[in-house]
C-alpha cells in the first residue's frame, strides 16, 4: 500500500484542488493543503461521508457542513482499499456564483427587487400618513405588517451582493482592530434594535485579525440576524471576543432575559419544502471565514433551545496600525455595488 500511495501522491500533489487519499475507514493517509482540514476542524470525514456505512464506489459525492452544501468526487481503488477525494474547496453555492452570467443575474435580480421595495415602501409611508391624519392608525399598523417584510427583502438583496462581492475579488485583507469594530457595532445595533434586545459585549483589548473592514460589518450583521432568528425569543445577544493562543475567537450567544422574554422579535422563515434550508445569513458568516482564515463553530444552546455561533480567526501580529472600521460603503468600480448599499438602519425593522 505504501507504494501505492507514493503513485498517488506523485500524480496529484501539483493539483489545484484539494486532495485527499484515505482509507476505507476515511482516516486520512495523505492530503495536498490545508485550508480545508481547517474548516472542517472537528468534524472527520467519516463524519460527513461515512454516514451510510458501506463502500463508496467512484463518483461525484454531496454533503452538508455547518449549512452548506460541499461536493467532492472520490476514486475508489479497490486493490489498496483507498479512497481519493478531490475537492474545489469552495461550497456548492459559492462555484455557482462564480459564473459570470450567474453573477449578473443575481445582481439584475437584486436591483429589481431594490427599486419594488422602495416604490412599495415610499407608498405604505404616505398611506399610513393620511391613515393616521384621517384616525385611522390602528388600521396603519396593517402597514407596519409590509414594511417589515419588504426590509427582509432588502436583506436578501444584501446577502446576495454581499457573496458576489467576493466573487469579484474586491475584497481587502488589512490589520482590523476587531475589538473596536465590535465596541462601534455593538452602538449601531443598540440604536437600530431600540431597546427590543439588549446587545452586551465582553471584549478583551487588541485583537487583531486580517481582514476587510466592510466586509466584517456585513458579517457581524448576518451574525446578529443568525443568533435572534434560531434563539427566538431571546432578550440579549451576547458577543464574547477573546485571544486564544495564536488565534481570535469571537461567539454570539443569546440569553432569554429582559422585558421582551418570550416574545418573537426575530422572524424565522417558514420552510417551503421538507428539507434542510440554506441560509443566507450563513453563507455570509461562512464566506467571510473561509476568505480570511477563519473557521466556524455551531453548537447546541441548551439554555434557548437554539444555537451558539463561534467564530475564529488568526491573530494578526502585523506591524503598523489599524484600518478604520467604518459601517460606510467604499467607492466600487463603476459604483458596481454602491448603488446596491444598504445601510444598517435600512434593515431594522428585520429585528
Amino acid at each position: 500500500m505504501a507504494n501505492q500511495i507514493d503513485v498517488l501522491k506523485d500524480i496529484f500533489s501539483n493539483s489545484s484542488e484539494n486532495v485527499f487519499i484515505m482509507n476505507y475507514d476515511f482516516e486520512i493517509l495523505w492530503h495536498n493543503k490545508t485550508d480545508l482540514l481547517n474548516f472542517f476542524s472537528g468534524t472527520t470525514f467519516k463524519e460527513l461521508l461515512g454516514k451510510e456505512n458501506r463502500v463508496l464506489e467512484s463518483g461525484e459525492y454531496f454533503f452538508t457542513y455547518n449549512g452548506l452544501e460541499f461536493s467532492g468526487r472520490i476514486i475508489n481503488y479497490k486493490e489498496q482499499q483507498l479512497y481519493v477525494l478531490q475537492m474545489s474547496g469552495d461550497d456548492v453555492m459559492y462555484e455557482s456564483i462564480k459564473s459570470g452570467a450567474v453573477r449578473e443575474f443575481f445582481i439584475n435580480q437584486a436591483a429589481q427587487v431594490r427599486q419594488a421595495v422602495t416604490g412599495i415602501s415610499f407608498a405604505s409611508n404616505m398611506l399610513r400618513k393620511a391613515l393616521d391624519e384621517a384616525g385611522m392608525g390602528d388600521t396603519g399598523k396593517l402597514i407596519d405588517v409590509t414594511t417589515g417584510n419588504c426590509y427582509k427583502l432588502l436583506k436578501a438583496v444584501l446577502n446576495t451582493t454581499e457573496l458576489i462581492r467576493y466573487t469579484e475579488d474586491t475584497s481587502e485583507a488589512v490589520k482590523t482592530d476587531l475589538t473596536e469594530a465590535l465596541e462601534e457595532f455593538a452602538v449601531i445595533c443598540r440604536k437600530i434594535l431600540k431597546g427590543q434586545i439588549d446587545i452586551v459585549l465582553k471584549a478583551a483589548p487588541g485583537l487583531y485579525i486580517k481582514a476587510d473592514p466592510e466586509r466584517l460589518t456585513a458579517c457581524l450583521l448576518s451574525l446578529t440576524v443568525l443568533t435572534g432568528r434560531h434563539n427566538p425569543g431571546c432578550g440579549v445577544i451576547m458577543f464574547d471576543a477573546e485571544r486564544v493562543g495564536d488565534n481570535v475567537s469571537v461567539t454570539a450567544s443569546a440569553k432569554m432575559e429582559g422585558e421582551k422574554n418570550g416574545k418573537r422579535v426575530f422572524s424565522e422563515f417558514e420552510r417551503l419544502y421538507e428539507s434542510e434550508t440554506a441560509d443566507s445569513d450563513l453563507f455570509v458568516v461562512c464566506r467571510f471565514c473561509r476568505s480570511f482564515g477563519g473557521t466556524v463553530f455551531i453548537a447546541d444552546a441548551p439554555e434557548t433551545g437554539g444555537k451558539v455561533y463561534s467564530l475564529k480567526f488568526p491573530f494578526c501580529n502585523d506591524s503598523g496600525g489599524t484600518t478604520k472600521f467604518s459601517s460606510s460603503v467604499r467607492s466600487y468600480h463603476e459604483d458596481r455595488f454602491s448603488k446596491y448599499h444598504i445601510a444598517l438602519s435600512d434593515i431594522a425593522e428585520i429585528f
